[in-house]
């Protein structure tokens, strides 16, 4: 990768920053429900798809991508995020193919300092079948996230997804369909975030429906995915491969 190339993403990573407020403090166990279901949802590893595996593929991906997690149900249900604007991310992931239809993939989200956030994650992905006459594929993967506020918020998910994929020459198409699950935790204490100042857990679990549409250049590839589960986010994505 060319020096000019390194010098793109970071310029494009730097503007793309964060201006979301701090989340709301002293949270009833109303609060911490529906952020479980609103935020910790959402936050859940979100795989970029390539227009094949890449088990069969000798060198790596790289991706930069930028999410906009939607918070609208929870500013209109709740009170506490009445003045919450959407979360927006900045993700840095890597993933490289190990055997044949398997893929591996990781992701991490450096310092956001406005709220605190660090997080990562990762997952793998197995195609499963493919159609011989018409270029579609499909395939399952697992995946598994941390998303860190301040060490006050904690989200922990688990996903399952069932993905198809059809290919074009420079375009590529997928509809996902899994379920996730989600173990938010909320520290207490003087520094916590709980109105009873005690530590509080709450387990979520729903069903999510994506797609993702991309295009590819010579080996770079930008993708836009929509995804829903309760609320609804979106994220563009500028991989490259090397």
């Amino acid at each position: 990768m060319s020096q000019f190339k390194l010098y793109f993403i970071l310029i494009l990573y730097t503007l793309l920053l964060s201006t979301t407020p701090v989340l709301a403090l002293s949270l009833s166990e109303s609060d911490q429900k529906q952020l479980a279901e609103s935020l910790g949802l959402q936050s859940a590893y979100n795989f970029n798809e390539s227009f094949y595996p890449l088990g069969g593929y000798p060198g790596y991906r790289f991706d930069l991508n930028f999410r906009n997690l939607s918070l609208y149900k929870l500013r209109t249900q709740s009170a506490a995020f009445a003045d919450q604007n959407d979360l927006k991310l900045r993700t840095l992931s890597f993933s490289k193919g190990i055997y044949q239809n398997i893929d591996f993939y990781f992701s991490f989200t450096p310092l956001e300092n406005k709220l605190s956030l660090t997080g990562f994650g990762g997952g793998l992905r197995y195609g499963i079948f493919e159609l011989k006459h018409i270029p579609i594929n499909f395939s399952l993967s697992i995946s598994g996230q941390n998303t860190n506020f301040n060490n006050n918020i904690i989200f922990t998910n688990q996903s399952f997804d069932i993905i198809s994929q059809h290919t074009g020459i420079y375009w590529y198409l997928n509809i996902g369909f899994g379920q996730v699950t989600t173990l938010a935790r909320y520290n207490g204490g003087p520094h916590g975030v709980t109105i009873s100042q005690q530590n509080e857990n709450y387990i979520v679990s729903k069903e999510r429906i994506f797609m993702t549409s991309g295009y590819s250049f010579n080996n770079w590839i930008i993708s836009y995915n929509i995804t829903h589960v309760i609320e609804t986010s979106m994220g563009l994505t500028l991989s490259y491969l090397l």
